[in-house]
């Protein structure tokens, strides 16, 4: 999963045309979390690929009762498009799909077990893109839905069963910088 998407990445960059640029961004939530979110990007004013590597985790009104810190880890790889490319920036409306590679740790809260267990899920987003300055500086508001594709429908913690979701809401807020 990992080279495949470097390889991918590294295509685009070799293919794209005029009005291509790159940036950054992390999201608040792996950082509010504890965790943290790095995010590389490359590509038009409507199109773009990017390569994420995130730590976080859930919040614990999400964890089922008698579980606690489920930490998430996570490769993740996306193409995105703009809906409404204004000249040569990526911004406005854009939705993406990807997919992300998990990690995931998981405590039982009264015996202090742990179990690890991976998932693969495809991710559907949809966001807006606003540049508050003339800078590269931008906030990126966003919503999706993860689906658990592949990956353990249950796993075993100390003596309790936990059944992984196989849907996913999400919402939150990336910074970023476009170069």
């Amino acid at each position: 999963m990992k080279a495949s998407a470097l390889l991918l990445f590294g295509t685009l960059l070799a293919t794209t045309t005029a009005h291509a640029n790159g940036g950054l961004e992390s999201d608040v939530i792996g950082w509010a979390s504890g965790g943290y979110h790095g995010s590389l990007w490359y590509g038009t004013e409507k199109l773009r690929v990017r390569i994420v590597k995130a730590v976080f985790y859930a919040p614990g009104f999400t964890v089922p009762d008698g579980f606690e810190d489920l930490r998430n880890e996570a490769w993740e790889f996306f193409i995105d498009t703009a809906w409404r490319p204004r000249g040569a920036r990526f911004q406005g409306l854009w939705s993406g799909v990807g997919l992300e590679l998990y990690d995931r740790e998981l405590r039982d809260e009264a015996s202090g077990a742990t179990a690890r267990f991976d998932a693969l899920e495809l991710a559907l987003r949809t966001g807006y893109i606003w540049h508050p300055f003339s800078a590269g500086f931008y906030l990126n508001p966003w919503i999706g839905l993860n689906v658990r594709v592949d990956g353990a429908d249950s796993v075993l913690v100390g003596e309790r069963t936990y059944t992984p979701t196989r849907l996913t809401p999400l919402a939150s807020l990336k910074l970023g910088w476009r170069f």
